[in-house]
């Protein structure tokens, strides 16, 4: 990026002129993370938070509504440093296509819907080449609040600019969705969950019809009926242990359970009303989603 539209505070950001997002990459951060390792391997886990999840909290998502997901999604795992600096090399090798696909995802979706001002932090994969990150196109992403956007990409994997088309649609929806209907009285739940999910999906499928996204599908239609059963009884639960065991898959439910239940969930609520505009069934409930699926 030129001077003027660059991130003056570190020179990170990368973003076309006069664009309406702004895009901070953290291989600064990693990489100061990385370094720090070599010295003292013994001290790994204090390193990482020290080095990379609390400046990136104080920096930038202290005041994000999903800041205890991120700290749940991140406290658990101290990366390998092994793969990481290869990823660093693979990012700071593609920022332009990085900023290509972000931007014509962020276009795509603004002839839908407005949600200006989003960051996006783009960062390395926590384990390089991992077999999830390649079946996901290599790349993921997580809305930390509204207007924050954390997406990881692996550039090795083959079809990562479609990939991160796709991830931006729809953690884009979830950033439009927090700023339009997330409050402080919003309590997660499983069935929340499932429609916050499922309904991010629907709207980047929308505008990528093409787009693989195999957590949507991991089930074929007898799963998806015995895996309603097991987790009807839990639907209201708001166990965070829990929550990201059905969706992601563990010992007791198949990888991306949740992702591809709510997403039948909120694709066959939809079918029942065709005619509901996009900001009408974004601002539909869980339960109210639920009821129209027919998924009793």
């Amino acid at each position: 990026g030129n001077k003027k539209n660059s991130d003056s505070k570190d020179g990170s950001s990368d973003q076309k002129d006069g664009a309406s997002y702004k895009i901070v990459y953290l291989t600064a951060q990693y990489k100061s993370y990385i370094d720090a390792v070599k010295q003292d391997y013994s001290n790994k886990g204090k390193i990482y938070d020290e080095k990379l999840i609390n400046p990136l909290i104080n920096n930038y998502f202290s005041k994000c509504e999903y800041l205890d997901l991120f700290r749940y999604g991140y406290s658990y795992f101290i990366p390998d440093t092994m793969g990481i600096e290869h990823a660093i090399n693979g990012i700071n090798k593609n920022k332009s296509e990085i900023a290509e696909a972000i931007h014509k995802s962020i276009n795509k979706c603004s002839e839908y819907l407005k949600d200006d001002s989003i960051t996006f932090y783009v960062q390395p994969p926590n384990i390089s080449r991992s077999e999830i990150l390649n079946k996901m196109g290599g790349v993921t992403g997580m809305t930390v609040g509204k207007k924050h956007i954390l997406i990881t990409v692996d550039t090795d994997v083959n079809g990562w600019k479609d990939g991160m088309e796709y991830c931006v649609a729809r953690e884009f929806l979830h950033s439009y969705w927090t700023s339009t209907h997330y409050d402080s009285t919003f309590k997660w739940t499983l069935l929340r969950y499932l429609a916050y999910e499922g309904k991010a999906d629907i709207f980047a499928k929308k505008l990528y019809p093409a787009a693989k996204a195999p957590w949507t599908s991991a089930l074929d239609e007898p799963k998806k009926v015995e895996l309603w059963k097991k987790i009807t009884p839990r639907l209201h639960t708001r166990n965070f242990f829990f929550i990201p065991e059905v969706m992601f898959g563990s010992k007791d439910y198949p990888l991306w359970s949740g992702y591809t239940m709510g997403y039948k969930m909120v694709e066959d609520a939809l079918k029942t009303q065709p005619n509901l505009k996009l900001e009408e069934w974004i601002a539909l409930d869980a339960e109210k989603l639920r009821e129209m699926s027919g998924w009793k």
